[in-house]
């Protein structure tokens, strides 16, 4: 598995290098999604990649309407996901990337989300 960890580092880190942005993250770098379950992710990151690294704390999520968050506690495999319904209902707003610029409230994508996903949920 540390292999495999190496590699993927190794892409970022090269990615990083690329754009010029080697080391240069002050805010270090956020672990999400199914891998973020690593126990020793987080003290690898911080290794490999010279930066601060964090795993988010799925408490800080952002609640719906009935004051549950929909994600269970300690699993952050779904946080990109839910990051990108956000950033998607931001863009949405502001009429970037093709959005009619109607207002969504986050109630109502969360609402949609859930429901979707629903659907493929036995």
């Amino acid at each position: 598995m540390n292999a495999r960890l190496e590699d993927m580092f190794a892409l970022v880190i090269a990615h990083l290098k690329k754009i010029g942005k080697h080391e240069l993250l002050p805010a270090g770098i956020v672990l999400t999604g199914g891998g973020s379950g690593i126990q020793t992710l987080e003290d690898f990151a911080r290794a490999s990649m010279r930066l601060p690294a964090r795993i988010p704390n799925t408490s800080q999520a952002l609640l719906l309407a009935d004051g549950s968050s929909g994600i269970t506690e300690g699993d952050t495999s779904w946080f990109v996901a839910y990051g990108l319904c956000i950033m998607g209902a931001s863009n949405k707003d502001s009429g970037a990337l093709g959005g009619s610029g109607n207002r969504a409230s986050a109630g109502a994508l969360w609402e949609t989300v859930k429901n979707t996903l629903k659907q493929f949920l036995p």
